[in-house]
């Protein structure tokens, strides 16, 4: 599924060359925890994860299909619950749809994302970068609708 997304069109957006991207496919079953919805989420990391200093050109595009559709609280307490963590979240209006950007730091590393919504189907971008523009990343997501 990543291959409909070409290494050359996330560079030419990020500004630099990205590796091919792996490919992470996660179902996830509706439970209380979760408010009943269960997803199957697809990321494409076009980068190693693998060491800190290698985080910072990491790309991460995602595509998300839910049981029902999300509410914005409901986006937030999922991000926030999952990462343990303070973060910024903000409505983005650049996209047409419903969509938020998000930015928190763990451990030093500042992690921002752009993620819109359209019914049952999320589609995001993510960075270990506090230096990805806004305006970046919802290129990036545009990429991802080709998912």
């Amino acid at each position: 599924i990543c291959g409909k997304i070409g290494t050359a069109s996330v560079s030419a957006i990020v500004g630099y060359s990205v590796p091919t991207p792996s490919v992470d496919t996660l179902t996830l079953p509706a439970t209380k925890k979760n408010d009943e919805i269960s997803s199957v989420v697809t990321s494409c990391t076009y980068g190693s994860e693998t060491s800190l200093a290698a985080l910072p050109k990491d790309v991460i595009i995602d595509y998300v299909v839910t049981s029902r559709s999300l509410t914005a609280a409901e986006i937030k307490k999922g991000l926030a619950q999952e990462q343990q963590l303070k973060m910024t979240f903000l409505p983005y209006s650049g996209l047409g749809v419903k969509a938020y950007y998000y930015s928190f730091t763990e451990s030093g590393i500042t992690i921002q994302g752009l993620t819109a919504f359209e019914g049952t189907k999320d589609y995001g971008a993510s960075t270990y970068s506090k230096l990805t523009s806004k305006s970046q990343l919802a290129s990036l997501v545009r990429l991802a609708e080709k998912l």
